[in-house]
């Protein structure tokens, strides 16, 4: 998709549900103006992220600008590890 030089406004998080589930739920919206690309801050404490340790996770982002909203980036697998 072609942003037409609108600038971004915000990243949209999603995930799946762990142990490589298939669906995708949108875990958070990021303001592009507060934040650096590939910065985004998750937390096993947060119970909105719904995140457990030793699972393993899929994530894709889609920024979103004036003109609409991007295709959903490569997906990117994280292990969560809470350490003592």
């Amino acid at each position: 998709m072609q942003n037409g030089g609108a600038l971004i406004n915000s990243y949209k998080l999603f995930k799946d549900g762990g142990s490589l589930d298939s669906s995708f739920t949108l875990v958070a919206i990021f303001d592009a103006d507060k934040i650096a690309p590939a910065t985004f801050t998750l937390s096993a404490s947060n119970p909105q992220h719904n995140l457990v340790s030793g699972e393993r996770y899929r994530f894709f982002t889609i920024a979103t600008n004036d003109i609409g909203d991007s295709d959903r980036s490569e997906e990117v697998y994280y292990t969560v590890t809470i350490l003592p």
